[in-house]
């Protein structure tokens, strides 16, 4: 959730001011329970894209991140007093910290993006610049950590077909045991569905005939359109997944692809369960859950351009300079059927065309 992006400011920049003032005047000296009041009365708008407010699990990931980033002030010998102290200082402290724990570049990241995207809520914006001018403020302070920056490209296939397994067959044998999940997993397989989608999606008022309508369940409830294969088998494919899906929907008095006796939890904790029992895991058939939008994507990729994914190895990167501006175009087609605003978020999942 970072907050600039190209120089583009990020909405929202001293909304939690006020709020953050009352909560101080009201608990001082409690930075814990000012957040916790902050956070239940703030709307959290998204930082860019669509004016809508964060997903419900982003803001709990906030507040998350934010709680323990006061009790490690402490732990940095940097404690505050009230929640509106926090500033870059901290931020630097905290990242020597994660340093002598040795936590991922990426992890870091994340945390710093969170704490980063706070700080400009409460009206510091700049506290914690980006890019290079912040990595020159770690340098600065012989900070390693947070300086080598993190790519979002794919260097290996993902896929559960491209990484050497047959979807269906792994999807058959879970459907010998709860033909639900197994369902929820062609519809990720299929319509390149997150998993939280793929349990709420309503699939009679998706269906569109020839795209689907995804809009329950997605990150901030933002509505995206997923095409049918123009290739007919992969669209009969596509077709008899949403059919069986919306049959076994209607056991749900909701109408939803979902446990109609439990919660999105326990729904989700059963796929996991079930997952991990059929050798869906690293250390299991090297997939994860996540490997079926990866073949969702790649396979897309293909489709649209005729050429391999570029993370397959498959053909050189001047095979895609020749075909430039049909890449460019499915580059963002991708990215806009999984969900995504920006194109290159595509990389994530089917490797940059420009460089192997």
């Amino acid at each position: 959730m970072d907050s600039h992006r190209k120089g583009r400011v990020a909405r929202g920049g001293g909304s939690f001011k006020d709020i953050a003032q009352r909560a101080v005047a009201n608990s001082p000296g409690d930075p814990h329970r000012q957040l916790n009041v902050i956070l239940r009365k703030s709307h959290i708008p998204a930082a860019f894209g669509e004016d809508r407010p964060v997903s419900d699990k982003t803001r709990s990931d906030y507040g998350r991140e934010l709680h323990r980033a006061i009790t490690l002030c402490r732990t940095c010998c940097v404690p505050i007093q009230n929640i509106t102290d926090l500033n870059r200082k901290h931020v630097i402290a905290f990242c020597r910290q994660w340093e002598k724990e040795g936590l991922c570049e990426k992890t870091v990241a994340k945390y710093v993006s969170t704490l980063r995207r706070f700080l400009e809520l409460l009206g510091k914006r700049g506290a914690i610049p980006v890019g290079q001018e912040w990595r020159q403020v770690l340098r600065s302070r012989d900070i390693v950590l947070g300086t080598q920056g993190t790519s979002l490209i794919a260097k290996f296939p993902k896929g559960w077909r491209d990484h050497g397994v047959d979807p269906n067959a792994v999807i058959d044998a879970v459907e010998q045991v709860d033909e639900l999940v197994a369902c929820q997993f062609r519809m990720q397989l299929h319509f390149g569905l997150r998993v939280n989608e793929s349990c709420q999606i309503v699939p009679r008022d998706s269906d569109k005939g020839d795209h689907l309508m995804v809009w329950r369940g997605t990150k901030g409830g933002k509505e995206r359109r997923v095409e049918f294969s123009s290739d007919p088998q992969k669209r009969a494919a596509q077709r008899q997944t949403l059919n069986h899906a919306m049959g076994l929907a209607s056991r749900n008095s909701k109408g939803c692809l979902g446990n109609p006796k439990g919660s999105l939890r326990a729904m989700k904790n059963r796929m996991t369960y079930l997952a991990r029992k059929h050798g869906i895991r690293r250390t299991g058939l090297g997939i994860t859950l996540h490997g079926l939008r990866h073949q969702f994507a790649c396979d897309l990729f293909r489709e649209l351009t005729g050429l391999p994914a570029p993370v397959l190895r498959e053909v050189e990167p001047s095979v895609y300079g020749e075909k430039a501006e049909l890449v460019r175009w499915a580059i963002l087609e991708i990215a806009r059927q999984l969900g995504h605003e920006r194109g290159p978020i595509s990389y994530a999942y089917i490797g940059s065309p420009s460089s192997h």
